[in-house]
């Protein structure tokens, strides 16, 4: 079963990690695809996931019209 990362990337640039509830800043200088987090969602959650993710970020930030929000695919051995 494939599981996913959620990443959102504010207006000032910086990344965020979903966690499921809210955001844990990303402090990557090279901005390297995020290979493993402790929260992982099921490919069946993704879309409900990516919904909550979206109207967290736009609580956070008001201003972020269209909020930059993507899905990395973790692999799981």
């Amino acid at each position: 079963m494939l599981k996913y990362n959620i990443i959102y990337t504010s207006p000032g640039n910086d990344d965020y990690l979903w966690n499921g509830t809210g955001f844990d800043k990303l402090k990557s200088v090279d901005r390297e695809p995020l290979l493993f987090s402790g929260k992982a969602i099921k490919e069946d959650e993704l879309q409900e996931a990516l919904k909550k993710c979206k109207t967290a970020a736009q609580k956070l930030f008001p201003g972020d019209e269209e909020p930059s929000i993507k899905w990395i695919e973790v692999v799981v051995p």
